[in-house]
């Protein structure tokens, strides 16, 4: 997300051309406070997507993946409270209410395949 993202939001949000400077710096401070931990869980998810497609040498190494990708699993929902995808984000910043679509969730973690109307590949490899 690059700040150019935040303008139309913050003309939204602000009644009163002097609440302009408040709004924004109450966005940024929202979003810009969690973006090196999302960055940092987004590198953990990304790797872990990597080693489900990946093709192992031997099956120990392949055992050897799922238990590190397990324990990667667990440190990242130890911090995950809820999962949203992006314009459910703003639905849960804006109003309070987190709520998401199921089809939405699963095709936006690989879990779907929309192609197929199906869970994908990941899904068979657990």
């Amino acid at each position: 997300m690059v700040d150019e993202d935040l303008f139309f939001l913050e003309h939204v949000l602000w009644r009163d051309p002097t609440e302009r400077a408040e709004v924004r710096n109450t966005i940024h401070r929202l979003v810009r406070g969690y973006v090196d931990e999302a960055k940092a869980l987004l590198y953990q998810t990304r790797e872990l997507r990597d080693y489900a497609h990946r093709q192992w040498e031997s099956n120990d190494l392949r055992g050897r993946a799922v238990v590190e990708a397990h324990t990667k699993i667990r440190h990242i929902l130890a911090k995950v409270d809820t999962i949203l995808p992006y314009p459910q984000y703003w639905v849960w910043r804006l109003s309070g209410e987190k709520v998401a679509e199921a089809t939405s969730l699963g095709c936006h973690t690989d879990l779907w395949n929309p192609w197929k109307a199906d869970f994908s590949s990941l899904v068979d490899k657990s």
